[in-house]
């Protein structure tokens, strides 16, 4: 299955004012039994958002072929220093139908996270 997804996160400072610089950029895992897949990396925004774009088939692995439901979890980075990495949002479901619409939506939002640097 090729179907195209999105995934956001916000990082603010414990002041609650944006993360961002060049030095910070953040990466989408989807949490799996043997080995994690990198599913996307993303700048920082100067908002301290990151918006991840990828291929829903990506999530698929030896240890977990027919997956459409990844563990997901982000990491940001300063450098190539990991400085926060986020709990896990299981079974994250980008093909259920909004009770609303009815549509898929296709994008899931992890939330905003507080960095203590």
């Amino acid at each position: 299955m090729h179907k195209m997804v999105k995934v956001t996160a916000i990082f603010l400072n414990t002041d609650q004012t944006p993360v961002h610089g060049k030095e910070f950029h953040a990466k989408l895992y989807d949490n799996d039994l043997v080995l994690d897949d990198l599913l996307a990396e993303s700048p920082i925004s100067d908002r301290g958002s990151a918006d991840f774009l990828f291929d829903l088939a990506k999530a698929k692995s030896f240890d977990s072929p027919n997956e459409t439901r990844p563990d997901l979890y982000v990491a940001l980075y300063k450098g190539k220093s990991i400085i926060f990495e986020s709990k896990i949002k299981k079974n994250s479901d980008f093909l259920k139908n909004d009770p609303v619409s009815g549509e898929q939506s296709l994008t899931i939002d992890l939330g905003t996270f507080s960095i203590r640097q």
